[in-house]
């Protein structure tokens, strides 16, 4: 799978599969689809902005990166500081969110969410004036680091009193962040700060938000786990002390939680390995990328697709 341009040798994370078995990577930075038996569909137009033409920018302002959703025809991930969505079909960017729409949202409902990662706090105090053009004069380097965007589906919508369907939960890693998002309203509806470090992964459960907390920071040493965080309140509770299958990542992680079956599916980068299990701790089934005997290759994201999807998808080819 590899792509017409490299951007970055070790940039992008992120997969998804669409309900048509269409598979999206954004690996080197360059975000493409392929079908279920191989067939290269599209490769996304790597884009800049007329407002930072003869603009000096960090490189990965212009590549794809982190984790990918699928939503009703839709591929959601980060392009630079921009969330984007684009056609599963086409790979045509349907929608941008930039992050300073969100900077602008927080400052106009009285959040102080963004203000620590501006070192030119003056320019900061007037937030419309801030523009693609100006922004990196204004902030440190790398001032967010985005990692994901869930975007919460029709089905799951109804155990939510306060969101609704196309809600987007965002994770900013460098702040500490999980927040939800209404693009329609421009409107932050709920944020917690500080009750996960260096997170990756949020995702909207069954009346839950549940979060890869890397904590590597903990007095105990780095402690990766997976947290539920009450959307009503502030508590935050461990679903999974994810210690228990020898799992420590500090700055990466990615998982899959069914509710119904307790069914936990969880990437372990660090030490090329996949786990599945049940909260009781015991794994049913570890897949180890391994190229040979003590040496694994990194495994950055999983996602789990059933046998009879499989067996669906695969009819389809030759």
């Amino acid at each position: 799978m590899k792509p017409q341009e490299y951007r970055l040798i070790d940039g992008g994370i992120g997969l998804a599969i669409s309900k048509t078995g269409d598979l999206a990577t954004n690996t080197y930075g360059v975000l493409m689809s392929h079908s279920w038996c191989g067939e290269k569909k599209w490769e996304a137009k790597q884009t800049k902005s007329p407002a930072l033409a003869g603009h000096e920018i960090p490189y990965s302002d212009t590549i794809y990166h982190h984790d990918i959703t699928y939503h009703e025809g839709r591929f959601y991930t980060f392009y630079g500081q921009e969330i984007v969505s684009v056609d599963e079909n086409t790979g045509e960017i349907i929608e941008r969110i930039h992050i300073l729409e969100l900077i602008r949202s927080a400052r106009d409902q009285n959040l102080a969410l963004f203000d620590p990662r501006f070192r030119d706090v003056v320019l900061f105090y007037d937030v419309h004036r801030m523009n693609k053009s100006n922004w990196h004069k204004i902030v440190v380097p790398d001032p967010f680091h985005p990692n994901k965007i869930d975007v919460l589906s029709r089905d799951l919508a109804d155990s939510f009193d306060d969101f609704e369907a196309g809600d987007l939960l965002i994770s900013l890693r460098n702040l500490n962040l999980v927040f939800v998002f209404r693009p329609k309203t421009s409107k932050i509806l709920w944020y917690r700060y500080g009750l996960t470090s260096y997170q990756h992964d949020p995702t909207f459960q069954r009346g839950y938000i549940a979060v890869f907390d890397n904590n590597p920071l903990a007095n105990s040493g780095p402690s990766s786990r997976i947290v539920t965080l009450g959307v009503r309140d502030h508590t935050r509770s461990t679903l999974f002390d994810l210690r228990i299958w020898g799992i420590s990542m500090r700055i990466h992680g990615n998982f899959e939680f069914d509710d119904d079956s307790n069914l936990l599916v969880v990437s372990d980068d660090n030490n090329g390995r996949a786990v599945v299990g049940y909260l009781s701790g015991k794994p049913i089934f570890i897949f180890e990328n391994r190229v040979e005997s003590g040496k694994n290759l990194r495994l950055k994201n999983i996602t789990r697709v059933s046998p009879h999807q499989v067996e669906e998808w695969s009819a389809r080819c030759n």
